[in-house]
């Protein structure tokens, strides 16, 4: 069975008086020897004491030695003088913590020794009970003396109230009533308090996880609904009137710094709107504060993801978020190809600010498993940057176009390989579905031999859009002309609302070339088909009659989809 320690203070003086312990009468020369046959009424007698004793002290320590001695066993735990050290308040209490038990049950006596002795007593056993899991603070007794008698009280609510401390500390400075939400639910297993508890713990964990649909939605219920039964809950079974009043009126102020409208009944019915973003800038400001970086930069994405379409005034921003994300995307795709004189300077700011949120989403959303350190200076030089541009600019609701500075100019972009027969090209134009418009670009891929047919298939085809050539000096083995030739292209996709590429004629070179046009407008995220023409004539017969439209095979059909 674990030990029953009673830890006690003694003073100078042991004198003969009447103790009271809940209505029992026991007279003693000194508190703790009443204590302990007053416990042992109620079947909770020490199974030990152990008596803090300066110098001075000892002698009282004789009387306490004369009455439980056979009881029990007893220990003298010597403590300075008041005084006799420049820290003395740091010294009693290391001697506290290496007297008192590592498991059972403790229970603290505080009537004699100087005052301050019984305040470090108090302070000590909080501790020491919080910090050892194994041991538990049973009661904190002291004696009131009087005229008719001493009446012992119980400090216990003390013990409460600390762990009430703890709980509003812990809210106050992490927004987490978790603390609380245990004190409620281990005091009173009443169906009120048990789903009293419920909704703290989960108002703490949408919270945590930065969830400010879910949060918001919890917070107003809870505000209109909750408080004044939390309120009287606390102030029946917990804290005086006066501090379950204060308690329960910082929790409703800070939950209505993150709730919703009363009118959002479900987060289906949030609209995206100006006072929506900035409840949820409240909340990633807060989550900041809070110390919850992963949580503030995750919710921090998805904010400007919403930022992004509220400028759209689309409604239907839970479901249809990729258009926003492509955009941003194509943003920081074009810093990083060195191609910002396509952007403003505020998208060029936007998209380094929308690269770094995503590196340190990603960080800590793989739980660090990357090479890059997670708290490194790189790092921290990003995350610094990050909440500087929030603060000095996302967080202000800016309007920044996502489109392209010269705009989109074409429909579409059609594009194919030509070599020296001309009816590849002419098929391409002719197989468009709907047919090509004068809204069309036409980008031909070709080589300086074979480029004075270009214009002679787009004739025939009837194509009276604009065109432009890829022209390679070595279309055999000119692989190292590609890269330039893929940035021409580049930006007359981007010019245009898709793309559409035949996979087929040409050289083999040609035809790689399309290929990496193709995968430049998936990124872009402008592909809306790749294709391939047959034509199962003889060689002869097409250089004889080229204008011959072949059979077209789609290969891939894709439209704004976007890779996590």
């Amino acid at each position: 069975m674990p030990d029953h320690v009673l830890m006690t203070i003694l003073g100078t003086r042991a004198e003969s008086t009447e103790y009271q312990l809940d209505g029992v009468a026991c007279c003693a020369r000194l508190a703790p020897i009443a204590l302990f046959h007053l416990l042992g009424q109620k079947s909770q007698q020490p199974s030990k004491v152990m008596a803090f004793c300066t110098e001075k002290a000892q002698a009282t320590y004789e009387v306490l030695q004369q009455e439980l001695a056979d009881r029990c066993p007893l220990e003298l735990v010597p403590i300075p003088e008041e005084g006799d050290t420049k820290d003395a308040v740091g010294d009693f209490l290391q001697v506290f913590a290496d007297a008192a038990p590592r498991q059972g049950a403790l229970t603290v006596e505080t009537t004699h020794g100087f005052r301050h002795y019984a305040m470090m007593m108090l302070l000590g056993a909080f501790y020491v009970s919080a910090l050892r899991e194994d041991l538990a603070l049973r009661h904190v007794y002291y004696a009131l003396f009087g005229d008719t008698g001493s009446p012992i009280i119980d400090l216990g609510q003390l013990l409460g109230l600390s762990h009430w401390i703890h709980a509003t500390s812990t809210f106050s400075s992490t927004g987490s009533a978790r603390p609380m939400a245990e004190l409620i639910r281990a005091a009173d297993t009443s169906q009120n308090a048990q789903s009293m508890a419920r909704d703290l713990d989960g108002l703490s964990q949408f919270l945590a996880d930065g969830l400010p649909l879910e949060l918001g939605v919890q917070a107003g219920k809870f505000v209109t609904q909750r408080i004044k039964p939390l309120r009287k809950l606390v102030g029946q079974q917990h804290l005086p009137g006066l501090f379950s009043q204060e308690l329960a009126h910082r929790i409703r102020e800070e939950l209505r710094y993150y709730a919703l409208p009363t009118a959002s009944k479900d987060k289906a019915s949030v609209k995206l709107d100006r006072m929506e973003l900035k409840r949820q800038i409240r909340l990633i400001d807060r989550l900041h504060e809070y110390g919850h970086q992963a949580a503030a930069i995750g919710l921090m994405r998805e904010w400007v993801v919403s930022w992004a379409i509220w400028q759209t005034g689309n409604q239907d921003w839970l479901d249809e978020r990729r258009p926003a994300e492509t955009a941003l995307n194509l943003l920081s795709r074009l810093c990083d190809e060195d191609a910002t004189h396509l952007l403003s300077a505020r998208q060029r700011e936007l998209a380094e600010f929308w690269s770094n949120v995503r590196e340190l989403r990603n960080l800590t959303a793989h739980h660090g498993m990357k090479r890059q350190e997670a708290f490194g200076k790189k790092v921290l030089a990003v995350e610094h940057a990050v909440w500087q541009f929030w603060q000095d600019c996302m967080r202000h609701l800016p309007e920044i176009s996502l489109d392209m500075v010269d705009g989109v100019k074409h429909d579409r972009l059609v594009v194919s390989p030509l070599g020296h027969t001309p009816g590849v090209l002419f098929s391409t134009l002719r197989t468009c579905n709907p047919p090509a418009t004068a809204r069309d670009l036409c980008l031909v891929i070709t080589s300086r031999a074979a480029v004075t047919r270009m214009d002679e298939a787009l004739e025939e085809a009837g194509f009276a859009g604009e065109k432009h050539a890829l022209v390679f000096d070595d279309p055999f083995a000119g692989l190292d002309e590609r890269e330039d030739l893929l940035k021409q292209a580049a930006k007359f996709i981007l010019g245009t609302r898709e793309t559409h590429v035949n996979m087929t004629g040409g050289t083999t070179l040609m035809g790689l070339l399309a290929e990496e046009i193709a995968g430049k407008a998936r990124e872009y995220q402008r592909l809306a088909t790749r294709f391939a023409l047959v034509d199962q004539r003889s060689p002869d017969a097409q250089r004889d009659q080229p204008f011959v439209v072949g059979k077209r095979i789609e290969i891939e059909s894709t439209r704004h989809e976007v890779a996590e």
